[in-house]
């Protein structure tokens, strides 16, 4: 099955963005991708830890981190080319937010991503470790809890990352569910750095939770900062 889970809309430029972190759009290095939106594009945050005092951050506070970081996107641009660290490491922390397939399918395109930030069904944190100068990036999807069963057992690890430009892709393998129901997954990201030196990464997740039912593909929307 191709990985498309948003086909390429033209209403939101934003949506858009998402939708080429994706593999909807063709071509590298960011080009259109999360700017010009306007606005600063500077970061300048103090990066949000999503571990809490006990070390696990719960449904409520890791779907509050996506759409706070997920907000950011408005107003910014994609790290230039140029611009982007060629030496040196890197760790992003942020949130994911999923949505079942199934559940996608009377969505507009174009408001998606918007949708999956905003009524998440499942979260998870994310860590993402860079390492520029030799163009690869690996991290780990943990902490998965669902709003109605809560925590989840097991989690996803990004491998075979590559850093392209200001883009970067990666496939992911391990095991994740409720008690009872863990099962081997496999997954894609897809994502693009953002701020004038990389100091946010974003990007589009995909997950298939090795089931037949309708429900068994999680489709996520990634946002994390350094």
């Amino acid at each position: 099955m191709p990985f498309v889970p948003f086909p390429a809309p033209t209403q939101i430029v934003l949506s858009t963005a998402l939708v080429c972190l994706i593999g909807a759009c063709s071509g590298s290095g960011g080009s259109g991708v999360f700017g010009p939106l306007g606005g600063d594009s500077s970061g300048g945050e103090t990066p949000v830890d999503p571990d809490t005092p006990d070390g696990q951050a719960t449904f409520d506070e890791l779907a509050a981190l996506g759409q706070t970081l997920f907000a950011k996107t408005e107003s910014l641009s994609v790290t230039p080319e140029a611009n982007m660290p060629t030496t040196g490491t890197a760790t992003y922390r942020g949130a994911v937010s999923y949505v079942s397939s199934a559940d996608l399918s009377a969505i507009p395109d174009a408001e998606k991503p918007k949708y999956i930030v905003d009524n998440p069904q499942v979260v998870s944190d994310a860590t993402l470790n860079a390492n520029f100068g030799a163009s690869t990036i690996f991290g780990t999807l943990a902490n998965f809890t669902d709003r109605s069963t809560g925590v989840w057992q097991g989690g996803m690890s990004i491998s075979n990352g590559v850093i392209s430009g200001s883009d970067f892709t990666g496939d992911m393998g391990g095991s994740i569910g409720p008690a009872g129901e863990v099962y081997p997954s496999t997954g894609t990201v897809k994502g693009v750095f953002g701020g004038d030196a990389a100091e946010y990464a974003y990007g589009a997740v995909r997950i298939d939770r090795g089931l037949t039912t309708p429900d068994s593909t999680l489709i996520g929307v990634l946002g994390s900062s350094r």
